[in-house]
């Protein structure tokens, strides 16, 4: 199963599935609580998106530059519950804005060399 690129290819997509429902949220969160107090479904979405990252370190060896950068993405999405203020709202909407990108990206890269490989 290691060697199946099918597999691995399902993988990929299973991670930008979540990746991409956990940014829509906090995309649409328009209200400060909606990024202090997380919904449960999102704190599930959460743990799939790194376990499904375990998952894949464990099952491919192959190491890129980009592979550690979804913690930036897990960082800003966390962030906000714990320092997040009515002054510093606007700043921390801005951070779970486009801190959530950097949950997609390593996984846009691994699917990009996957395909890349396949030729």
């Amino acid at each position: 199963m290691r060697s199946s690129k099918l597999f691995h290819g399902v993988l990929l997509l299973s991670l930008i599935a979540l990746a991409v429902m956990i940014a829509r949220y906090y995309w649409q969160a328009d209200a400060l609580d909606a990024i202090r107090m997380l919904p449960r479904y999102l704190m599930f979405l959460f743990l799939g998106y790194v376990l499904l990252q375990i998952l894949k370190r464990w099952l491919y060896k192959d190491r890129n530059w980009w592979d550690w950068i979804y913690y930036i993405g897990l960082a800003s999405a966390m962030l906000p519950t714990f320092m997040a203020s009515e002054e510093s709202a606007h700043l921390f909407h801005s951070i779970t804005d486009y801190g959530t990108i950097f949950l997609i990206i390593p996984v846009v890269l691994d699917f990009y060399i996957l395909m890349k490989r396949k030729r």
